[in-house]
């Protein structure tokens, strides 16, 4: 026996490559690109008053808020597919491809968390019964981005405060 080798584990097979991770990034680009112009065809429609993304009769939070975080998303995917055009590492394809549904998500998540910090510190948030105006929503609309473009910052971010509120005390 090679004794060189008696401390190092096993090594598992690699997995099997699914149909997604068979995507190349020219099928992610433009997937991205059909995101965008998805999300364009919704701005266009808001902008035409066909719908009112700044109101929320039966949302918990304005269709606003989720539309920036799903842009968010969609912006810092297609960064990765220009940054990594040399280096495609197809493991990502999963993450590409609910980029925008995760970001919709954590700007929503984002939206909340901020709302009920301005409700603690005494203010009001604005609200969203009566299509606030884009003043009082700008804050949220840059949060709902930024949450949507650097998700995992947010998700440790929110890890951290999580393990700071549950922790059991000593």
């Amino acid at each position: 026996m090679n004794s060189e080798h008696q401390d190092e584990p096993p090594v598992d097979p690699p997995a099997a490559p699914t149909w997604v991770t068979r995507l190349g990034k020219d099928t992610i680009f433009w997937t991205s690109m059909f995101y965008a112009a998805l999300m364009f065809t919704v701005a266009v429609l808001h902008r035409t008053e066909v719908i009112d993304l700044f109101k929320s009769d039966n949302f918990l939070v304005p269709l606003s808020i989720p539309w920036f975080g799903a842009i968010g998303a969609i912006m810092i995917s297609l960064q990765a597919v220009f940054e990594r055009r040399d280096d495609w590492d197809s493991a990502y394809n999963y993450w590409h491809l609910a980029r925008p549904l995760i970001g919709a998500t954590l700007g929503i998540m984002s939206y909340l968390i901020l709302s009920v910090i301005v409700t603690l510190a005494g203010s009001t948030p604005p609200d969203t019964t009566n299509a606030p105006t884009i003043a009082n929503m700008n804050i949220f609309h840059v949060l709902a981005f930024i949450v949507g473009y650097r998700e995992e910052t947010f998700r440790d971010l929110l890890k951290r405060v999580t393990d700071l509120i549950l922790r059991p005390t000593s």
